[in-house]
């Protein structure tokens, strides 16, 4: 992946590292019809993603929620690049999902 790349993704970031609760003004202000990204490299339930999704659901917000993490499954050990790759969790995923959903 090239830097070109990432540099031209129509997309705004939000870094989360810890989170005890979801921002929902910041859920409330997107526009409606935007789509909120949600990366994360860890099981999808009980994600930020699902509890996202749930919130959105549960106000009726006009938001997409697109969640890149990993299905509810046992995990392999091993190299944390190899296993995202083989997950579908890289960056490259991250990447080609946006490019996806904003053609």
């Amino acid at each position: 992946i090239s830097s070109n790349e990432i540099n031209n993704l129509n997309v705004g970031l939000v870094g989360v590292s810890l989170l005890n609760k979801i921002d929902e003004e910041f859920i409330k202000n997107l526009k409606p019809n935007s789509t909120l990204y949600v990366y994360e490299d860890v099981i999808y339930p009980g994600s930020l993603g699902s509890i996202i999704l749930k919130y959105v659901n549960d106000h009726n917000l006009c938001i997409k929620v697109k969640s890149l993490c990993i299905d509810s499954t046992y995990i392999k050990c091993g190299k944390v690049r190899e296993l995202k790759e083989e997950y579908k969790i890289s960056i490259n995923d991250l990447i080609n999902l946006i490019n996806k959903n904003n053609k």
